[in-house]
């Protein structure tokens, strides 16, 4: 099949739902940025089951369109980053105050002092 002004429709929308995920990212809307990867998915297996040569009339814009697309999952993936990291930092935070918790909790009103005078005293 040559690349024929439906296979660039096809071509544009995956670029339209690129620009969408990167703003998504942008915004910190993860939950919606997943939500969309599906249709993203669906789009490049679909587009990848299509056959076009640099003969091809829309070769060019094609080519434009993939290099725009390919720049977008680029810095959709270095936020996804940013934000894997910012992720690890607040469960390592978690699981530390965790341990605080459970080690020095039951500890709660003793006084920890040499010689001090116990509550049974």
């Amino acid at each position: 099949m040559s690349a024929s002004y439906s296979s660039l429709q096809k071509w544009l929308l995956l670029r339209s739902v690129s620009q969408k995920m990167l703003k998504l990212a942008t915004e910190n809307k993860w939950d919606e940025l997943v939500e969309g990867e599906i249709e993203y998915v669906q789009l490049v297996e679909s587009l990848s089951q299509e056959q076009f040569t640099a003969d091809d009339a829309c070769a060019p814009q094609i080519r434009e369109v993939l290099r725009i697309v390919i720049e977008n999952e680029n810095e959709v993936k270095r936020l996804l980053n940013i934000r894997m990291e910012e992720l690890k930092k607040l469960i390592k935070n978690g699981v530390q105050q965790n341990s605080l918790s459970s080690a020095y909790g039951n500890l709660s009103g003793v006084v920890l002092v040499p010689d001090a005078p116990t509550a049974s005293q």
